[in-house]
């Protein structure tokens, strides 16, 4: 076969023929391709927007009923409230109501119990449709208690409106608006409520469909379907326990955001068939609805588009390869010679001696060029070889200046674990090896002191303007504690000598730690924000001052604020807000303001600059970063309580530790069983550290304290200078093997972890360091 393939090859005709199909074949292929995923991409975006639209679209009827139903039953309240004590009312309202309201399946007005007299407990006229015609009846009784039910108990708890979770009742699957009645003296006297019945509502969205195989489906708020096309998986089974049956991590993962309440699509394999599934919420009643199409429908156009493109290639191909052989064939035959030592060239041996061509026609023209061509591949070799020496060192020295620019700000979180007044999270990504993003804090005589900011341009310019303003922030601001003063002595240093005209936004505080009172000053920097302990957001109100090295002889202003307890300050860079996705869109305040509404409350500073984190990297998903990126978050707290006892690394000392536990459980009235438990888990840490951290050492000491935090929960911590000792990182025991087969070992601590709601250690300097809280409202 090798000699059949050589002998072949050994025609010129038919090399440059081959070469010449290998081109056309690459340009037909780079042309489909690029016609291909434009199609596919206009196909993707055109599914994409009808499904949103139909989403949408069925998400505005809905919400449309929905709030025609809250309308129709929050005008009546008042009605309800004038005419209380007049039953025969509000039988007719019930009645009325059902009967003017054809969505409206039934409606109620329960009445707390004896509301009346104290004979009759139960009062719920309850009016609903009979085929044609609208029953009305007292619903209390003993088998109908009403007062125990999610619809009744569930707004009267909240003192709010509330929807239902879909039940069947009289045959029908129903969900229920409910509206407590409060008195002129705000005393709640029951409940109106309305049913709706999904019957209509399932009709509709089973009317809602891509493609002829598509389908839709519905999961209430924990994920239960209420809408599905196997009608046996409605109510009886949700998403996540029918995707864990098939082992399912990509549908587990869209249940939780259809949940979470997120718009978006994805592509899943159900039934070892690739399908799009596209999802949005129902904002009213916390559901949400999704779209299944099978993706070989979507795709059916474009299946057939790519093989009569490639159909048509193929022939092209072939038409072009047989013409090209007979023409080359017939005009390159008497440079068969010349082919053979351009083939030596070609494997890299640019020695190879070229063959004699006295003539003086294209040949000689040719012989020419392939020997110029030899010398230029010489240089060119020799020439990027230098190249590629120079910019690996220029690689390696701006690695380097990566890591001395890193250096300067500070990178080990928490950087106070001895400390329970402040809790500090940090991050910086810089666009490109080198940045111009900065931040630093630290604590002198009782206050803190923070600074970000971000050097106008990017890359090593910016990188060099970086450094120095940090290096003078941390000289000016271990001897001066006013930010405006910090601030002018900066720009006064900035602003000489700055013949490349860049600037440096800032923004500085100074946190008195005992009072929460914040000093702080702008120079041109995005304001922060404030995260209020009651879980309210506002931004900081800052005077707009200019960034500094600019102008050498600006006044800068200060601006106080008062801390509470609890409270966060979400400091950032514009590489946050002004990140882009593919289409050119900013993250913008507006998303990064619903983000932070959106984390959970008293969330550590860590888990904010995370979420955060997580959100960006969503909405830019591909695109390149165009700017350095920096976020901080200091959430300043107070310990209510804090005592603290020393004993000697001696088991003669454990009684100390116990009377120093039950103390504090006397204190905050805990119960016998709570009580043993923390004994239990401090009493095993301590007795660890007296055995094994001091190798048999007398004489050393041992610190416990407890806190009480502002939430009420309750901190332990353990400090020792002995061996360094993480007993998070051991591994926990089976329980499940037989105590006389299972190694020795890693039961108390696993114990402890058991107990306590969160065990953390660190390591600070020759100090180990273990916290251990346990929430007490739990």
């Amino acid at each position: 076969m090798r000699r059949i393939y050589y002998k072949i090859c050994k025609s010129l005709a038919l090399k440059v023929s081959i070469c010449l199909t290998f081109v056309v074949s690459i340009c037909f292929i780079v042309i489909f391709s690029a016609n291909f995923q434009s199609y596919r991409k206009t196909l993707y975006r055109k599914v994409h927007r009808n499904a949103s639209d139909m989403l949408q679209i069925a998400n505005l009827n809905v919400e449309m009923k929905l709030s025609k139903i809250e309308s129709s039953i929050d005008n009546l309240e008042q009605a309800i409230v004038d005419n209380i004590y007049n039953p025969e009312f509000l039988y007719y309202l019930t009645y009325n109501t059902v009967k003017i309201n054809s969505d409206i399946y039934g409606c109620s007005i329960a009445l707390e119990p004896y509301f009346y007299s104290d004979e009759e407990y139960y009062f719920a006229p309850y009016s609903f449709r009979d085929n044609d015609s609208i029953v009305t009846r007292q619903s209390g009784c003993s088998e109908y208690d009403y007062f125990v039910m999610d619809k009744y108990l569930i707004p009267k708890l909240l003192e709010e409106a509330y929807w239902s979770e879909p039940y069947v009742d009289h045959n029908k699957t129903l969900i229920t608006y409910s509206v407590p009645i409060y008195d002129s003296d705000s005393t709640f006297m029951g409940i109106f409520s309305a049913d709706i019945s999904l019957d209509l509502l399932t009709q509709y969205l089973n009317s809602m469909k891509l493609f002829p195989n598509s389908y839709s489906f519905v999961i209430s708020k924990s994920g239960t379907y209420v809408l599905h096309r196997n009608v046996e998986n409605i109510f009886n089974i949700s998403i996540f326990s029918l995707a864990m049956h098939n082992n399912d991590e990509p549908m587990i993962a869209i249940g939780q955001k259809m949940v979470d309440g997120e718009t978006g699509s994805d592509i899943v394999n159900i039934n070892k068939e690739e399908c799009f599934i596209f999802y949005s919420p129902i904002p009213t009643i916390d559901w949400s609805i999704a779209i299944v199409s099978p993706s070989n429908e979507i795709l059916r156009d474009l299946n057939l588009h790519r093989y009569f493109f490639i159909m048509f290639c193929i022939i092209g191909i072939l038409l072009i390869t047989i013409g090209c052989y007979l023409i080359i064939n017939k005009m390159l035959n008497p440079i068969r010679l010349f082919a053979i030592s351009a083939n030596e060239i070609a494997k890299g041996n640019l020695d190879a001696k070229l063959p004699t061509v006295k003539s003086k026609d294209e040949m000689r023209y040719l012989h020419d060029a392939f020997g110029d061509m030899q010398i230029e591949l010489k240089n060119y070799i020799n020439t990027l070889h230098e190249t590629i020496t120079a910019k690996q060192k220029i690689e390696s020295e701006l690695r380097i200046a990566k890591e001395i620019q890193m250096s300067m700000i500070p990178k080990t979180f928490p950087p106070f674990p001895d400390r329970n007044d402040i809790d500090l999270y940090a991050t910086l990504t810089s666009a490109k090896e080198v940045g111009g993003d900065l931040y630093d804090f630290f604590i002198q005589k009782g206050k803190f002191f923070f600074v970000i900011g971000d050097v106008s341009g990017k890359g090593v310019p910016a990188s060099l303007v970086m450094a120095i303003t940090c290096s003078l922030y941390r000289i000016f601001a271990k001897h001066i504690s006013d930010p405006k003063v910090i601030i002018e002595m900066i720009n006064s240093s900035l602003s000489k000598n700055n013949e490349a005209n860049m600037f440096v936004t800032l923004f500085t505080g100074v946190l008195d730690m005992s009072s929460g009172r914040l000093t702080y000053c702008n120079a041109g920097h995005n304001p922060p924000y404030i995260l209020k302990a009651d879980s309210t957001i506002e931004i900081l109100p800052t005077n707009p001052n200019i960034p500094v090295g600019v102008f050498n002889e600006y006044k800068y202003e200060n601006q106080e604020t008062k801390l509470q307890p609890g409270d966060v300050i979400f400091l950032y860079t514009d590489g946050l807000t002004e990140a882009e996705n593919d289409n050119a869109e900013l993250y913008s305040e507006k998303r990064l303001t619903m983000c932070l509404k959106n984390i959970k409350n008293n969330a550590e500073t860590k888990e904010i600059v995370d979420c955060v984190q997580k959100d960006v990297i969503n909405h830019v998903e591909n695109a390149d970063q165009s700017d350095d990126l920096t976020m901080m978050a200091i959430k300043y707290k107070v310990i209510i309580k804090n005592e603290y006892i020393t004993i000697e690394n001696e088991m003669s000392e454990m009684n100390k530790v116990h009377d120093f536990v039950d103390n504090l459980c006397m204190d905050l009235n805990l119960n016998s069983e709570l009580t043993m438990s923390l004994n239990l888990a401090v009493e095993e840490i301590v007795a660890n550290v007296i055995m094994y951290a001091y190798e048999n050492s007398k004489n050393k000491k041992i610190d416990i304290a407890k806190e009480i935090d502002e939430n009420g929960n309750v901190i332990f911590t353990i400090i020792d200078s002995g061996i360094p000792f993480d007993p998070i990182e051991k591994s926990d025991p089976d329980i499940n093997i037989p105590a006389e087969d299972r190694p020795i070992g890693g039961l108390g601590i696993f114990i402890v972890k058991q107990i306590m709601d969160e065990v953390k250690y660190f390591r600070v300097k020759n100090l180990n360091i273990l916290k251990m809280k346990k929430y007490i409202n739990k």
